[in-house]
């Protein structure tokens, strides 16, 4: 049926290195130095500058978000003062602890303690809320350095690699 050739004819393939791959300018300059500075130092400035520039967003809304709550409650506050004022105390000064003479004379007890100090929970809330933004602020901040610190431990290897390479010779 099917006769095959005595000879078989035999391709064989071998990689070699050329001269231009050997000569140590282009192991320097290109290898090292170009590789460097498009894969390791041009991604690691664009990663620490969006870095910093995240985090100054992170913390700029936070102090935003802390101002916004604190002038809110404040509002409340004095919005609570002028609802809650009693009788004799000046409309135009209500944070005023001085008593006005009807309040003086009506009231006979001297320890009448001033409207404003109603409200005390929402400064019992403020330096937790505070302390949680801050706490949040450090773990962005860890999370931040911690991806520039892997992008430098998995490049450095593949960076000393070639280094050795330039430096020994050998290919």
């Amino acid at each position: 049926m099917f006769s095959f050739p005595s000879q078989i004819n035999v391709t064989s393939h071998e990689l070699t290195v050329t001269s231009f791959r050997l000569n140590f300018s282009y192991i320097l300059w290109y290898k090292n130095i170009a590789t460097f500075v498009l894969t390791i130092f041009i991604p690691l400035v664009l990663l620490a500058y969006w870095n910093c520039n995240t985090y100054a967003v992170i913390r700029r809304r936070r102090r935003l978000k802390l101002q916004r709550t604190l002038s809110a409650a404040n509002r409340r506050r004095s919005t609570q003062v002028s609802t809650n004022a009693t009788p004799g105390v000046a409309p135009n000064n209500a944070n005023s602890l001085a008593p006005t003479q009807a309040q003086a004379q009506g009231s006979g007890s001297s320890a009448a303690s001033p409207p404003h100090s109603t409200n005390n929970g929402a400064r019992a809330r403020a330096p937790s809320s505070a302390t949680r933004a801050k706490e949040e602020e450090e773990r962005n901040a860890r999370v931040l350095f911690a991806i520039v610190i892997i992008f430098l431990i998995c490049n450095f290897l593949r960076f000393e690699l070639n280094l050795e390479e330039c430096f020994s010779g050998k290919t």
